[in-house]
This record gives C-alpha cells, structure tokens and sequence, in this order.
C-alpha cells in the first residue's frame, strides 16, 4: 500500500512536467508518507489555473479591463501596446465587455483570454516577457470575415 501512494506521487510529479527522474525529491513526512517536492502545475503554468471569477461592473467595462483583470495575480500583463502598431489587439481591447463574459466559473486563465478574445482573435501569450496581446487568427480577414483555407 505504502509503495503504491509512493509510486502514484512520482508518477503525477513527473507527468506534470515539472522535473525528470533525476531532479525529483523525496521525503519522508512521517512512517507512512512520503512527500514528492515539486511544485504545483499552476506554479509552473500560471495561465493554466483554473478560477471562478465575477468581473465588477464598477471597474470592467472592456475586453481588455477584463483580460488585465484575469491576470493581476499571475505574473503576467496586458502588452502595453502602440494602437498603429498592433491594431488588432487595440480593437479587442476596446470591445464592450460582454454581459456572457461577466462571469466564469472553473476555467483555466488561458481559456478565459480565448473566451474575452471572441472567435475572430486569439490571445498570443509570451511565456519569456510574461506579456498577453491579442490578435487576429489566420483565417479571418481584417472585415471579421472568415476566409476558406486554400482560396
């Protein structure tokens, strides 16, 4: 019994990504446990955890209020951008906040940003500079309009 809690902690340790085999360590918490120190999902990914959150009315009017709201807490920002320069990202920003959009329950962070981005735009994270911008996807033309892959 022992052996197979044991077993069951190294194994969600090292499905998580957060360390090899060589790099996890072990601890003795008393006769019967024995702890695996890696850090939580979410503490290696924080986009990836999940929230309940209720946007205020007072303080979120947009899009981009909400998704600089979503992000507050997790080390990453909204990209300060230039309007000319990333017109697509100032456009979502600017959208009215919609009413669907208020509250999400149990979802990942990164999921919400897709959500707030509608289905013509998508949230383009930078995991190095810890920065979230939006921008068009591929197959959308500038009008909102999806185009046929291949024409």
């Amino acid at each position: 019994m022992r052996s197979s809690v044991y077993v069951a902690a190294l194994a969600a340790a090292l499905s998580s990504g957060a360390a090899s085999a060589d790099e996890v360590k072990v601890f003795e918490g008393g006769r019967y446990v024995r702890v695996v120190a890696v850090p939580a999902q979410e503490q290696i990914k924080p986009l990836q955890t999940i929230v309940s959150v209720t946007f205020p009315r007072r303080e979120i009017a947009t899009v981009g209020d909400a998704a600089k709201y979503l992000l507050r807490r997790t080390g990453y920002a909204m990209l300060a951008v230039d309007a000319e320069a990333f017109p697509d990202h100032a456009r979502v920003a600017s959208f009215p906040l919609p009413e669907i959009h208020r509250r999400f329950d149990g979802v990942t962070i990164a999921s919400a940003l897709e959500a707030l981005a509608g289905g013509a735009y998508r949230p383009v994270i930078d995991d190095a500079e810890r920065t979230v911008v939006f921008e068009l996807k591929e197959d959308v033309d500038r009008d909102g309009i999806r185009r046929k892959r291949g024409i």
